[in-house]
């Protein structure tokens, strides 16, 4: 819809009565981080859920170099919430103890340079689609990314038919 929301992971996805999910908590903006200081100010977000080039604006706020993060980092967010619904753990882990927020910066951008954890797989035509789409929104790259949330969700749709998904990956 053209908003940018910046924290989307698991405690801002709300469930309707009806099982909807729905996106919420959209105050993390430039305008709206008033009281807050330094990065996070800046950014907002979660850091777990971030995607490399929200993750290296905040780094390169620290040497006061401007990035500006666009809608493929929302997509990745979503793709790392779907990933960590479907297996339980995000696709990528991060070890060991951080001393500041730089350093916790730094391990979760060098995390997102890994490959991705290998999926527990049922071996279904649906979860191949699945597993492709989520690879494909979790790449490095924000321009190997669906070009946009319509676009993502059809190929999600498409996972969720398994006789049309077989048709595409038999």
């Amino acid at each position: 819809r053209g908003v940018l929301h910046r924290d989307v992971k698991p405690a801002n996805v709300l469930l309707s009565a009806e099982g909807i999910p729905k996106l919420a908590d959209f105050n993390v903006s430039f305008a709206g981080a008033a009281g807050r200081s330094g990065a996070a100010a800046s950014f907002g977000g979660s850091i777990g859920y971030m995607a490399p080039e929200h993750l290296r604006a905040i780094s390169a706020h620290f040497m006061d170099k401007p990035v500006e993060v666009q809608e493929p980092a929302d997509l990745f967010s979503l793709a790392v919430l779907l990933w960590e619904l479907w297996q339980g753990h995000r696709p990528f882990t991060c070890e060991g103890v951080v001393n500041s927020w730089s350093d916790a910066v730094a391990q979760q951008l060098d995390a997102r340079e890994r490959p991705l954890s290998e999926p527990q797989r049922l071996g279904t035509a649906s979860e191949r689609v699945l597993e492709k789409t989520l690879r494909a929104t979790l790449s490095h790259s924000p321009g190997d990314r669906p070009t946009s949330g319509a676009e993502m969700a059809a190929r999600l749709r498409l996972a969720l038919h398994p006789e049309a998904a077989s048709l595409f990956d038999p």
